[in-house]
């Protein structure tokens, strides 16, 4: 496990849009995602479980992630404009990076949080490594430098829908604290984990 370098985002950016399908961001294609990691080498937390070459699987984090969506948003706007330019015409496209946009403030109202606290924005392992310790060593990994930053705890926001994650989340110690709908009719799982 180790910190991501840039060259490590296109793979990166590649197991995140086959392995979270059902994110609104998958749907922005790997260009874009590969722009979005670049950015989290730079400016935020990203982690990588690598043999050789390959990456094997990782974690992100953001320490404010109202903060992190604004700040990408400025210093991306003209690579990533040329990529959104086929969702020009459609209203439901711009209701959901509205709705993304907006989404930290109200998972801090959900979570009836009085402050922001960093945020595990994904973490993914490639099929062939799942049911080993990848993800468990990923998530050490990112503790450690959360603690070591001095942050007490936590969140992670996990589609209710989605089974597998929010069994992981609770069996690796993190507690329920709320519900949001980020988009109409998708209901998310808030979760916080101390890290006293």
């Amino acid at each position: 496990i180790q910190s991501a370098t840039l060259d490590d985002c296109p793979q990166v950016a590649l197991l995140h849009r086959d392995h979270i399908g059902t994110g609104f961001l998958s749907s922005l294609g790997v260009k874009f995602l590969t722009l979005l990691y670049r950015y989290l080498v730079d400016h935020e937390i990203l982690f990588v479980a690598r043999n050789g070459d390959e990456v094997l699987g990782f974690i992100s984090s953001s320490l404010d992630t109202s903060v992190m969506m604004k700040q990408f948003v400025r210093k991306k706007f003209f690579p990533v404009l040329p990529l959104l330019i086929r969702f020009a015409f459609s209203p439901a496209f711009f209701k959901k990076v509205f709705e993304t946009l907006f989404s930290p403030k109200k998972a801090k109202e959900s979570a009836s949080l009085d402050h922001a606290v960093p945020e595990l924005l994904s973490i993914v392992v490639a099929p062939d490594h799942r049911g080993g310790s990848v993800a468990h060593d990923l998530l050490s990994a990112l503790e450690d430098a959360l603690r070591a930053a001095g942050h007490p705890t936590y969140k992670v926001i996990a589609g209710a829908e989605l089974t597998g994650a929010n069994k992981f989340y609770l069996k690796q110690g993190f507690t329920l604290a709320g519900t949001l709908e980020v988009h109409d009719g998708e209901v998310s799982n808030i979760y916080l984990k101390d890290l006293g």
